[in-house]
């Protein structure tokens, strides 16, 4: 579960594997097979395949964005695949992911569990 300007929101483990991978990088691009090779399911027979990260990639924006139109968490970088914007996300490091908006913008962080 995370946390998006205060309200509770259901995340699927390949989000959160999606979302543990970008923030490794944070700021910086993630190619789409780097994602694929780790924010995809083992269980599934498509779980490597670059093509369904877009499909991810939606998923999570309408999830965690304003306006997943208009991202501004989740970024496209033509060519390169996909960041989390350093400006608007800070990270700790501990289990669980929570993504909230304070005054200067969105918070990427873990939330501790017991």
């Amino acid at each position: 579960v995370a946390l998006v300007r205060g309200h509770a929101v259901n995340l699927r483990p390949t989000d959160t594997r999606l979302l543990a991978v970008l923030a490794a990088e944070l700021g910086q691009p993630v190619p789409t097979g780097a994602i694929a090779a780790h924010a995809g399911d083992p269980g599934s027979p498509r779980h490597a395949d670059p093509e369904m990260v877009w499909v991810w990639v939606c998923r999570a924006r309408r999830k965690i964005e304003r306006d997943p139109a208009k991202p501004e968490l989740l970024l496209t970088v033509r060519g390169n695949g996909y960041r989390l914007t350093p400006r608007l996300v800070t990270c700790d490091t501990n289990s669980r992911w929570a993504v909230r908006s304070g005054r200067d913008g969105y918070h990427l962080r873990r939330t501790r569990t017991t």
